[in-house]
């Protein structure tokens, strides 16, 4: 096995292992590690769509983690939301729905 295959599969293994992660940060972690690596892999053998798109990917990962960080891990659009944080600080979240059939809603109430 040459060095670009350990990469290859060091990559693989990090975005199996991102699906695998239950907190918002080792998720964003993982897989900018996952990005890095696909990055090294794709510029060793010269595979342009797979560089193309670490490379793309990232920046929104790096975003996303420092996002995450600053604010508490909720978007700034949703902070206000009831059910954001709900297994952490209120509980579960009500249904989406209403059994009467008026399709989907915002959840109200805190």
């Amino acid at each position: 096995m040459i060095a670009s295959d350990a990469v290859g599969y060091l990559a693989s293994g990090l975005v199996v292992s991102a699906f695998c992660m239950k907190s918002m940060t080792a998720l964003r972690l993982v897989a900018v590690c996952s990005n890095v690596a696909f990055l090294t892999y794709g510029v060793a053998l010269g595979l342009v769509p797979v560089c193309l798109l670490h490379a793309t990917l990232l920046p929104i990962n790096c975003w996303r983690l420092w996002q995450g960080i600053s604010s508490g891990f909720a978007p700034a659009a949703t902070r206000s939301w009831p059910c954001v944080n709900s297994f952490t600080e209120r509980g579960p979240c009500p249904a989406p729905w209403s059994p009467q059939g008026s399709g989907f809603r915002r959840p109200t109430g805190a």
